[in-house]
């Protein structure tokens, strides 16, 4: 089977929600991060790039899947600083980091064009060089190697072949 990879870079939206969409969320409100509510671009989009990576290998061959290298929200939530330029880790709880990460595997095995998808990130966390070291908002475990509620989310969602 011929693969495409690729990487999502996600910020605070959920993975259902297109750029142009952004404005119309509820985070749009309140978000601290301005980002992809002032300046609406596809990268901000889990949904967006995915599929946008979707169409363009498929147009060169229709059978092409992808396989996710690298995807993920940030979050801060219960540490006291957070690394350099990383504003938009401040919006996303706990709870969303695994609630967000699950619909993302949901909506790519839904997708059909997904056949391998990665978590970025498990375990930087406790190798990591603490809150400001800017792989640790990503890890489903936190700087002293305790699951998050993602570790928890990903074990318990339903796995198919």
């Amino acid at each position: 089977m011929p693969i495409a990879s690729g990487h999502i870079t996600t910020v605070i939206t959920s993975p259902d929600v297109a750029f142009d969409q952004t404005g119309s969320t509820a985070e749009a409100a309140t978000a601290q991060f301005r980002g992809p509510f002032d300046n609406p671009h596809h990268s901000w989009s889990f949904k967006t790039t995915l599929d946008t990576y979707a169409q363009k290998v498929q147009a060169v061959n229709p059978n092409m899947k992808l396989c996710v290298t690298e995807f993920g929200w940030a979050t801060t939530e219960g540490y006291d600083s957070s690394p350099e330029g990383f504003g938009f880790a401040l919006d996303n709880t706990l709870e969303e980091q695994a609630a967000y990460l699950v619909q993302a595997f949901n909506q790519m095995r839904e997708s059909g064009d997904v056949w391998l998808a990665y978590v970025f990130n498990y375990d930087f966390g406790n190798k990591g060089g603490g809150p400001t070291d800017d792989v640790v908002p990503y890890s489903i475990v936190d700087i002293n190697g305790v699951p998050r509620p993602a570790f928890a989310a990903l074990a318990e969602m339903e796995k198919v072949r």
